[in-house]
């Protein structure tokens, strides 16, 4: 996967989780190697739980969340320190992700 395309897959949903494979193939392209996975549980019936249509409710899900994902990516690519600390987490996964275009000049 070119890095383009794995920034539009990163990109695609800004309060998403994702998989597995996904994860996979974002951290490849940008050189990124293992990042740790999390066990998330269906949480739909909870206010703002996570919800997985493939799962039954209480069920877990291995993955992580794009912005802690291009979080990582920016500590890969040492640009960390230039993306600023903003309270909601569609605006920190903005900044992040505006970095890592800038840098990657994508």
């Amino acid at each position: 996967m070119t890095k383009k395309k794995a920034f539009e897959l990163l990109t695609f949903n800004d309060h998403g989780i994702l998989g597995s494979q996904e994860v996979k193939k974002i951290s490849e392209a940008f050189g990124l190697g293992t990042v740790h996975l999390r066990k998330i549980q269906d949480q739909r019936s909870e206010f703002k739980g996570a919800y997985f249509p493939s799962l039954k409710e209480r069920d877990y899900f291995e993955g992580i969340g794009t912005m802690e994902l291009a979080h990582e990516i920016c500590k890969h690519l040492g640009i960390n320190e230039q993306v600023g600390s903003y309270n909601s987490r569609g605006s920190q996964m903005r900044a992040y992700c505006e970095a890592i275009k800038q840098h990657e000049a994508l």
